[in-house]
C-alpha cells in the first residue's frame, strides 16, 4: 500500500498526540502509536511559538493549552499505510470525543479517503 499525506493544523497535531498517549495496548501497538505521535508532535520551537503548556487537572490528567490567539503554518504528514490505518482505527474507536471534536476529527479522517 502507499504511504498517506495528511495536513495538520496545529491543534489538530495536539489533539491527537493527546489521544494517542491516551491509549493502550501491547508493545508492539504502542510503539506503532509513538511512531505516529512522533511525526505529528509540535517542536520544542513550535510549543514557544504558541505559549504552550501544560496544566494539571484535578482528575490527575495532564491538559493542553496553549494562546487561542497563536497560529503556525499547517505540517503535511507523511505515514505509512500501517500507520495511518492504526490512527483512523484509534480515532473511530476512541470513545471520549465530544462533539466539538468533529472540526478537527472528521477533515483527519476525510483525508485518509477512510483508511481501512
Amino acid at each position: 500500500m502507499e504511504p498517506v499525506t495528511i495536513t495538520l493544523g496545529f491543534e489538530a497535531r495536539i489533539n491527537l498526540v493527546s489521544v494517542l498517549d491516551a491509549q493502550q495496548g501491547n508493545l508492539g501497538q504502542l510503539r506503532l502509536l509513538t511512531r505516529i505521535a512522533h511525526k505529528i508532535e509540535l517542536s520544542e520551537d513550535q510549543k514557544t511559538a504558541i505559549g504552550y503548556v501544560v496544566v494539571p487537572h484535578p482528575s490527575g490528567a495532564q491538559l493542553p493549552a496553549w494562546n487561542r490567539n497563536a497560529d503556525l503554518p499547517a505540517k503535511a504528514v507523511n505515514l505509512s499505510w500501517e500507520e495511518a490505518q492504526k490512527l483512523a482505527e484509534v480515532l473511530e474507536n476512541c470513545p471520549y470525543f465530544k462533539r466539538a471534536d468533529l472540526s478537527w476529527i472528521e477533515p483527519i479522517l476525510t483525508g485518509f479517503n477512510r483508511v481501512k
